[in-house]
């Protein structure tokens, strides 16, 4: 059985043990005591962003923002770790120290909702 359905709550009550809220978002038990530290995270205008659903096409996406950003070869891209290059804004690895080291222009990808308070900031 793969890790993501290991984790999956089978029952309501199991949904409501693993899972939690941040500012009126339900999420993940990973995100656990880290959205402080994400609601802070340092944006820089230069970053590029790919937020979707999960299961909606994102590694394909990703793929391409890479390509088209970084001018790469197609045909390379399939030898090389491509979570790397463009890591997940909330999962633990390779982490938040990781992404903030990275060079201008970022790539990042998120799963995250955007909370209603800060919808009509951004």
């Amino acid at each position: 059985m793969a890790e993501s359905e290991a984790e999956t709550p089978s029952t309501p009550g199991e949904f409501e043990s693993k899972y939690f809220e941040f500012h009126g978002v339900r999420l993940p038990p990973f995100c656990r005591g880290k959205m402080e530290e994400i609601a802070n995270f340092p944006v820089r205008p230069s970053d590029v962003w790919i937020v979707t659903y999960p299961k909606s096409g994102t590694s394909l996406l990703q793929e391409v923002v890479y390509l088209v950003s970084q001018g790469a070869d197609p045909d390379e891209i399939g030898l090389m770790n491509i979570d790397e290059q463009l890591p997940v804004l909330e999962y633990p690895q390779p982490g938040l120290d990781i992404i903030k080291e990275l060079t201008s222009p970022r790539l990042v990808k998120s799963h995250l909702t955007v909370p209603r308070h800060l919808a009509t900031v951004l």
